[in-house]
């Protein structure tokens, strides 16, 4: 058979014709033994304290001089402790990322590169869903919160969810509850973060012959990280005590080069007469607010950056007060599930769930099997349930609607009758809160100009995110592995806000800026302004509007001294 689909094939005269100057390509068949690596050693957990550490405060570490640095990892343990009774704290989703303002890289006091939150989140989303994963569990990305009957249930008892008696998230009062937070610093010297991941060595860093490198971290408020249902003190919804960083360390990883290898790679790398010069990347933050109104606001933002620009992130955020934040903390505790041994039966307080776009559904208690067969005794409104039943499932998505009106105030939930008062009044009760880190504001429409010339739009929210953002590819930044996704929806909370409304203008022609390949040059540009529509804003409220430059770098090391210096040149 064989024999003769040969004899057939070798008849072909474009086959023939094909094959008649180079021959066929045969290399696939030929073994090729590839050449060896250079002898060396991954140590991966070399640990460096970070001592003083706080929320919203600064702290510095030196970077160890160990070698070839391939990774760094910042390890966070926040702790707090519940006064009177079980509650649960409303804790940051993406909490990798909301933990930090930002991060410096220095050598010798001078910045070489920083990097921040925002844009943390988004590069570790954009490595896809799969390599991302990983970073996600350990940065505590998406924390389940519900009340804490639904975050507590014993196997012994009915509950309304699978029992996990290992949540992140702790409700027991009177006790110090700890949660390690691992933050990638995604410096663009590593790859797949600036940095082809097709050559991921040839941009790190010698610290055995640079000048030494140190980091400066500044941590957000706590009121970014975790709040509670009131002010600390003693009483139910308090934490006892201010939340702090209890402990923090650098977790590096370096290539240990044998010595013979390691000088050759230095004699290749640096010369006497001439500096060793590195394309990488870098971040310009521009940050602009504006005041509300009830509704869709326009919102211009000027850029004064010369850089030459690979891309640019645009993210929008309500800024809110602690006591507004409260308001939602003390909505994800309104009690979702209660277990009745008796009568065997769960039992739902008003309102509850609310926070996850849930109505005022009241799920109350039957007595007997008989009477819940029956309805008998059945309160007005009333929906009656079996035990383990879970009629509404957890989305763990919180937020107080933008445009609330209903009258959510009564016994044991102390929210706001938002059907009366002021708006100045529904603001501060916290309508329009959405959770922490999963609180960026939809674009509907995006506009970059120069002079009034247009370099970029997109019409809606759908293209500017989707179409526009080509370096989140498809579905690749959000996991559709445990919650799937079948409509742009499905991400989002009542207000349309997710941790995944970053918006991307992009100039690069991929990912990595390690080469210029594809910019724009902001130096020789007039009046560069971006133009944005926000929907769905609170009056009176105040919002931020955050844009990352990511821009080109260009640094240099010197061979007598190791010294590093960054070009001023874009």
């Amino acid at each position: 058979m064989a024999e003769i689909a040969l004899l057939s094939n070798q008849s072909s005269s474009l086959y023939a014709s094909s094959t008649s100057s180079g021959g066929a390509d045969q290399s696939s068949y030929i073994y090729d033994m590839k050449q060896s690596g250079i002898n060396k050693f991954c140590e991966k957990f070399i640990r460096t304290p970070v001592n003083s550490v706080s929320f919203g405060g600064n702290a510095q570490v030196e970077i160890p001089a160990f070698g070839i640095l391939k990774q760094m990892v910042l390890k966070t343990t926040i702790s707090y402790t519940l006064d009177t009774g079980a509650q649960t704290p409303q804790v940051a989703k993406a909490l990798f990322a909301e933990l930090i303002d930002q991060v410096s890289l220095k050598n010798s006091s001078r910045e070489l590169q920083v990097v921040y939150g925002d844009c943390i989140k988004y590069l570790v989303y954009n490595l896809g869903s799969s390599e991302s994963k990983k970073w996600r569990l350990l940065g505590k990305d998406d924390l389940f919160l519900a009340d804490p009957n639904a975050m507590t249930g014993t196997i012994a008892s009915a509950c309304a969810r699978p029992v996990n008696l290992y949540n992140d998230v702790k409700t027991t009062h009177a006790t110090a509850h700890t949660i390690d937070v691992y933050t990638i610093l995604p410096f663009s010297m590593f790859a797949k973060f600036g940095s082809d991941p097709a050559t991921p060595f040839k941009n790190l860093l010698n610290t055995r012959f640079c000048e030494r490198l140190s980091l400066d971290i500044k941590f957000n408020p706590r009121t970014k990280v975790l709040v509670a249902q009131d002010a600390n003190g003693t009483g139910a919804g308090k934490f006892t005590t201010e939340p702090v960083i209890s402990a923090c360390e650098l977790i590096t990883q370096f290539d240990i080069i044998q010595d013979k290898s390691l000088a050759a790679i230095e004699a290749a790398n640096y010369s006497l007469s001439q500096p060793l010069a590195l394309v990488l990347g870098n971040w310009n933050k521009t940050r602009s607010t504006f005041t509300a109104s009830a509704g869709e606001n326009n919102v211009e933002v000027q850029l004064f950056n010369t850089d030459l620009c690979h891309s640019m992130l645009i993210t929008c955020k309500k800024i809110n007060t602690e006591s507004q934040l409260q308001e939602l903390t003390k909505a994800i505790n309104i009690q979702s599930t209660n277990s009745n041994t008796a009568a065997g039966q769960e039992q739902m307080a008003a309102f509850a769930r609310v926070s996850e776009g849930y109505g005022s559904t009241k799920i109350a208690v039957a007595a007997t099997d008989a009477a819940f067969v029956a309805g008998a005794g059945d309160e007005a409104g009333a929906t009656y349930v079996k035990a383990h039943s879970n009629p509404l499932p957890y989305t763990n998505k919180h937020a107080i609607l933008h445009n609330e009106v209903r009258n959510m105030s009564g016994a044991g939930i102390a929210l706001h009758n938002f059907s009366a008062g002021t708006a100045a009044a529904a603001l501060a009760a916290g309508r329009g809160v959405s959770r922490l880190g999963a609180d960026h504001q939809q674009i509907s429409s995006l506009k970059l100009t120069s002079a009034g010339r247009e370099l970029y739009r997109a019409d809606n929210h759908l293209e500017a995110l989707y179409l526009g953002n080509s370096e989140m590819r498809g579905s690749c930044w959000f996991d559709d592995a445990n919650r799937p996704i079948h409509e742009d929806a499905d991400l989002q909370d009542v207000n349309g806000n997710s941790q995944y409304n970053m918006y991307l203008i992009k100039f690069g022609d991929d990912d990595n800026l390690d080469a210029i390949r594809g910019m724009l040059s902001l130096k020789n540009l007039n009046s560069v302004k971006l133009e944005m529509t926000i929907p769905r804003c609170v009056e009176g409220g105040t919002y931020e509007v955050n844009v990352y430059v990511r821009k080109y770098s260009a640094i240099s090391i010197e061979a007598s001294s190791g010294r590093i210096s960054t070009a001023v040149s874009t």
